[in-house]
């Protein structure tokens, strides 16, 4: 008796650049993951204040500010910080007040789009 040949099934380009993808975005995902850990341990060992350069910190931040966006826009409202996240007052103030500043939005134009938007 001749065992039945089994059919590989075959996927398309489109599942296949699919798959590809979703393959880097988890390994680019874990590699963040991992940076960030680092980086919060050496922070929190006082090792980071001189040395992390302002570029780095600025695309940091760019990048999270833009994910966070994103995320919003998508319709997943999450909290800005996880639990433990370990920012003071003054921290958030400081990085608030820089980032209103840089797109050029005053105070009072963040409380409008708070009211227009019901957040």
């Amino acid at each position: 008796m001749s065992s039945p040949e089994f059919a590989t099934p075959s996927i398309s380009a489109p599942e296949a650049e699919l798959i590809e993808r979703e393959a880097r975005i988890a390994a680019a995902t874990a590699a963040l993951e991992e940076l960030v850990g680092k980086t919060v341990a050496a922070l929190e060992a006082g090792a980071m204040t001189e040395a992390v350069p302002m570029e780095g910190v600025q695309k940091l931040l760019s990048a999270a500010v833009r994910l966070y966006g994103t995320q919003f826009h998508a319709g997943r409202d999450i909290p800005i910080f996880g639990q433990g996240h370990g920012v003071n007052a003054t921290d958030a103030m400081v990085a608030t007040t820089a980032i209103l500043k840089a797109v050029n939005i005053q105070l009072f134009e963040l409380g409008m789009w708070q009211m227009w938007a019901k957040r």
